[in-house]
Parts: C-alpha cells; sequence; structure tokens
C-alpha cells in the first residue's frame, strides 16, 4: 500500500489505532510510551510508519480539537462509535485533559 496525506484507511485501522491510544491512555503512560505501545502492537501510524511521540501528540491533539482541526480519525471514531463498535463512555478517556511530563 502506498501512504500520503491522503490514504483513507479500512475502519479496522482505525478501531485498532484507537484502541491503542486508548489502552495507552487508560494506563497512565506518556505519549512516548504511548508511541512505544503501538509500535509494539505491530501498528503504523497513518502514514505507514512506526509511531513516533510527536505522530502520538498529533493524533490526541487532533481528537481533542475535532471543531477546529480536521482528522479522519476523529470522523472514523464517529463512524466506529455509530455502528455500535466504540462506545461513548469508551472514548471519553480521549477527550479528558492529560497531564504529561516532557522528560529532558
Amino acid at each position: 500500500m502506498s501512504y500520503n496525506s491522503r490514504t483513507k484507511h479500512q475502519p479496522s485501522f482505525y478501531l485498532a489505532t484507537i484502541e491503542g491510544l486508548l489502552s495507552g491512555i487508560k494506563a497512565g503512560l506518556s505519549d512516548a510510551e504511548i508511541a512505544t505501545h503501538l509500535n509494539g502492537l505491530g501498528l503504523k501510524s497513518p502514514m505507514g510508519k512506526p509511531w513516533t511521540t510527536v505522530a502520538t501528540v498529533q493524533a490526541l491533539f487532533k481528537l481533542r480539537h475535532y471543531r477546529e482541526v480536521a482528522s479522519r480519525l476523529h470522523s472514523a471514531l464517529l463512524q466506529l462509535t455509530y455502528d455500535g463498535l466504540l462506545t461513548k463512555a469508551q472514548c471519553l478517556p480521549l477527550f479528558a485533559q492529560r497531564h504529561t511530563q516532557v522528560q529532558m
């Protein structure tokens, strides 16, 4: 598969990505640890590359700020919720404020 900024993924890709993000958030992982967690699950970023801290931060930012930033991930989240594959309650941690420490 050729990846670019317009690549459209299957719902299963988005479901696995969202579930990976949720499990990392629920475990209290930092953004860098979430990226490592997603890579450990064998998931690729939407661009088809390994997850990085920046990609994780961007994905979570786009989910939280869906009114200002268009996001295929958020559109997929809505569709997955509508289809009954995710519940609103399951998705709430994606929108909650997180306190992560930046390590230097």
